[in-house]
């Protein structure tokens, strides 16, 4: 009964972690159709901070280049969801799951820490609170960053540990 409950909680994650994969696809689409249109389109100017063509270019890209790195990390978190909810904890497709969730994490984070500077340095408002950080998403950026880094030394740990073990057997 307990295994069960926990394939079902397990599953619906999974689930939900596909919805926002397709939702997340859309949006970067519609980004990238939006970057192809910036400088013709009264649309963009409503959700970026509009000083000049380049820097209005500029914010679409870093948003469609966000957009794509949450698609990488969702796919991650879905194949490592996939694995564990079929029994399958420390093989290396978890480790290869966990490093392509840790990686985007770690290249948004230095794209949202070198956005804030520039927009700070250059008086841009990002209007759609996705591209720089605001109060307390530094911190909580990088607590997630080293919560990433230990799951990962954990099934590197765990992968050793097994190897270790059906060697012995």
């Amino acid at each position: 009964m307990k295994k069960k409950l926990i394939s079902l909680i397990l599953t619906l994650i999974q689930l939900s972690v596909d919805f926002c994969i397709v939702v997340t696809s859309v949006a970067l689409v519609l980004g990238i159709i939006l970057v192809a249109c910036t400088p013709f389109t009264g649309f963009a100017h409503e959700l970026f901070d509009y000083h000049s063509w380049w820097s209005l270019v500029l914010q679409a890209v870093a948003a469609a280049m966000l957009v794509f790195l949450a698609i990488i990390m969702f796919i991650g978190v879905h194949s490592l969801l996939r694995n564990i909810n079929s029994g399958l904890y420390f093989v290396n497709q978890n480790l290869v799951a966990v490093r392509q969730i840790l990686w985007p994490a770690l290249v948004v984070f230095v794209l949202q820490s070198l956005a804030s500077i520039c927009f700070r340095l250059w008086n841009i408002q990002d209007l759609m609170g996705l591209m720089t950080f605001r109060e307390g998403d530094f911190s909580n950026d990088l607590f997630s960053l080293v919560i990433f880094f230990l799951i990962y030394l954990i099934f590197k740990r765990g992968i050793a540990l097994q190897k270790d073990a059906d060697e012995i057997i």
